[in-house]
């Protein structure tokens, strides 16, 4: 790699994709010379050790994609390329804090950062990015409170910080943003009372706020959502009626309360149904005559941990984890925590059941 971008006819590329091949080894500081470069795509290699100082000498730069699997630290040089629209540098093993300085980055539209082991709080110069549509910093291990900055980025879209050590209040700003079209919250620490004004949100089609401390009462604003499709609040101390507004939600079809403490008649409307299957390893002789074999019943789990388990494998079923759509719904597939690998088949209820 190094030799190739030694050449003479290469420092004039603006763009350079070496994406989805087996390329190893560093990130050769030589790349730092391409000071033309608009668009590089190093993903889906084998690049290791960290990202070169020099990387921050690319002042041209528009997009970067390098999701592979670098580690340490993001260079302070970083700030440098203010043209970027895109930063993409998930799935890698970058550790320590995200640098204040990415607030410099004014034109940023795309930050994606997630799956790495970024510790420390969210940096509150992220509000400063107002173009920023995408922002993902999920599976992380960012902690404290989500900075109320995040609620000056009027044109976000989808915003991903499930699966870290976030706690506190959802920031204000974020309660009704009119931008946001899809939202990952769960699996963090968060609190608020879901009694509140909450759930304003035009354009949302879909939000997880499952498997953190949320309580109160769930709003009856989540039925005035017109684009929304699925609301996953599970594993929650929510209690109280379902509203009845929620079934107002006309494009609603993916509705997840469970592992909470609601009272009251379940509506017809609401709901849906999961089945899993799953490959079992080699029974033992002593199992129970009940189960088949390539199948569990699912009465021998505890559903509440199952269900639970299954929603943050599945990223709350999310299609990035999907395997096949049939007649009667979509199928996912989740690795749980006791390394089994299960089929999930999301079953529609028609609009004339009568039952869940």
């Amino acid at each position: 790699m190094v030799q190739y971008l030694q050449n003479r006819s290469v420092k004039s590329f603006n763009e350079l994709a070496l994406c989805s091949n087996s390329l190893d080894g560093p990130i050769p500081t030589y790349l730092g010379n391409l000071r033309n470069m608009a668009r590089l795509y190093i993903s889906s290699n084998w690049l290791s050790g960290s990202i070169p100082q020099e990387m921050g000498t690319l002042i041209n730069l528009l997009e970067l994609y390098m999701d592979t699997n670098l580690k340490g630290l993001i260079p302070s040089t970083f700030e440098n390329p203010r043209k970027l629209t895109v930063l993409h540098a998930f799935s890698n093993k970058l550790s320590g804090p995200i640098p204040q300085e990415v607030g410099k980055l004014k034109s940023l539209e795309s930050l994606s950062r997630h799956t790495n082991k970024f510790s420390g709080s969210i940096p509150t110069s992220l509000g400063d990015l107002r173009n920023l549509t995408l922002l993902h910093l999920y599976d992380n291990l960012l902690l404290g409170l989500i900075p109320k900055d995040l609620g000056n980025l009027k044109s976000l879209k989808n915003l991903e910080l499930s699966e870290n050590q976030l706690n506190g209040l959802i920031p204000k700003g974020l309660n009704s943003c009119a931008s946001l079209v899809r939202a990952h919250l769960e699996a963090n620490q968060l609190i608020r009372n879901l009694a509140e004004d909450f759930g304003v949100y035009p354009n949302l089609n879909f939000i997880n706020i499952s498997l953190n401390n949320f309580h109160g009462e769930i709003s009856s604003n989540w039925g005035t959502c017109p684009n929304l499709t699925g609301l996953y609040v599970a594993g929650n101390n929510i209690t109280g009626r379902i509203p009845t507004e929620i079934g107002e939600a006309t494009q609603l079809q993916e509705l997840d309360f469970s592992s909470n403490y609601f009272v009251g008649e379940i509506r017809k409307a609401l709901g849906k149904i999961c089945l899993c299957l799953q490959k079992r390893k080699k029974a033992p002789p002593t199992e129970p005559s009940g189960q088949q074999d390539g199948l569990f019943s699912i009465s021998t789990f505890d559903g509440n941990v199952l269900c639970n388990e299954i929603m943050q494998a599945t990223k709350a079923f999310d299609a990035m984890h999907g395997i096949g759509i049939g007649g009667y719904g979509s199928v996912n597939k989740a690795k749980l925590i006791s390394d089994i690998t299960v089929a999930v088949k999301k079953l529609h209820l028609s609009s004339n059941s009568e039952s869940m």
